[in-house]
């Protein structure tokens, strides 16, 4: 029985086209980052691969789990190796990484692509009988990843795929997958995940009380792995730092503020600005519910009151705070990582501090 607890339904389509015998040779996972993804296709492999003459083998499931089974194989971006020795020890990084924390991004710290030959291996061990009976699984960690002419050649798989296979595409961006992939794919679409299930697993198994855990799920946005980018960072002290340059921004000249906030933050340490205006956010949601004298019920930074009510002291009013978030959410929708953040933070900064209307903001 196939169990996905990020994503419930998820297993249970699967679980279904197993016991009716339906179920197709290539799928296409697709959904935002962080929504469950991996996870569930690896336990579908583990089913699929420990099922054997109608009775179950928990060893074999076991050894999909660690990436380790003879029968899966799995096809992931990776940087551009220079012998072939590199190469599996890129493999073995990826696995190692998998099975420490599968819900975290691999970082290899480099350009990453999905190879050619790695697509072109595949192919071969797919069409190979396989070790232990059953099924061959493939999986293509962020299938998009991949060059043109190497969709060209995992086409010829899709459509003429060998006899007990199943090939499993995931991909954070559907538009990027080419229309004869996906016209030729079982589509999947995966969801954001339910924000209950981040809280309970940043609480259970990472340890975290409860108010902190709220503040991380409401910035993780439905996104398992944006929730573990932020344990994994210096987050909390992050936060102060970003508290800090707020209250400094609305009760400084900007001038001043700007030399204060090159000496705290590297604009080329995309993700950390990533996660402080994140945190710019939270505050303006819960100065908006101060200044309305809405329901503290539903403040993001319980921890945080004496210096939110100081914070709305310097934003006045309701509107400014509505316009704060406004703004913060703009250059969001641009994507903190694709615009020029230096252009981008001075007009965000200034539209702060004279609670100015949004404007788009390009590079």
């Amino acid at each position: 029985m196939i169990e996905t607890p990020i994503q419930p339904r998820i297993g249970e389509i699967f679980n279904r086209l197993i016991e009716s015998n339906r179920l197709a040779s290539s799928y296409l996972f697709y959904g935002p980052p962080g929504s469950g993804k991996w996870q569930a296709a690896v336990e579908i492999a583990a089913e699929i691969l420990s099922r054997k003459d109608g009775a179950y083998d928990e060893s074999a499931a076991m050894r999909v789990r660690k990436l380790v089974h003879p029968d899966l194989m799995i096809v992931f971006p990776m940087p551009a190796p220079k012998k072939e020795e590199e190469k599996r020890e890129f493999i073995t990084f990826f696995k190692e990484w998998k099975r420490e924390n599968p819900y975290l991004p691999v970082d290899f710290g480099r350009v990453i692509n999905i190879l050619k030959e790695n697509v072109r291996d595949f192919q071969q061990h797919l069409y190979k009988s396989p070790v232990e009976g059953g099924y061959r699984v493939g999986i293509f960690e962020k299938a998009e990843t991949m060059p043109r002419n190497s969709f060209d050649i995992l086409l010829k798989t899709i459509e003429e795929p060998p006899p007990n296979s199943l090939l499993m595409l995931l991909t954070d961006n559907f538009d990027r997958m080419p229309e004869t992939i996906r016209s030729r794919c079982q589509k999947i679409r995966f969801k954001r995940v339910n924000p209950d299930f981040i809280k309970k697993y940043l609480v259970q198994d990472r340890g975290l009380d409860e108010i902190r855990a709220d503040l991380v799920t409401s910035l993780a946005s439905g996104s398992i792995s944006r929730a573990e980018q932020l344990m994994e960072s210096d987050f909390f002290e992050e936060r102060d730092t970003a508290i800090m340059l707020l209250g400094y921004l609305l009760s400084h000249p900007l001038q001043s503020f700007w030399t204060e906030f090159l000496g705290l933050v590297n604009l080329r340490d995309k993700a950390r600005l990533e996660n402080l205006l994140a945190v710019w956010q939270t505050l303006y949601h819960d100065i908006a519910i101060l200044l309305s004298e809405g329901d503290e019920a539903h403040i993001i930074n319980k921890d945080q009151m004496k210096a939110l009510r100081k914070l709305a002291g310097r934003v006045r009013e309701f509107d400014n705070a509505r316009m704060g978030l406004n703004n913060l959410l703009a250059m969001q929708k641009l994507g903190y990582r694709n615009i020029n953040p230096l252009p981008a933070m001075f007009e965000t900064a200034q539209r702060l501090k004279s609670h100015q209307p949004s404007l788009d903001i390009r590079d």
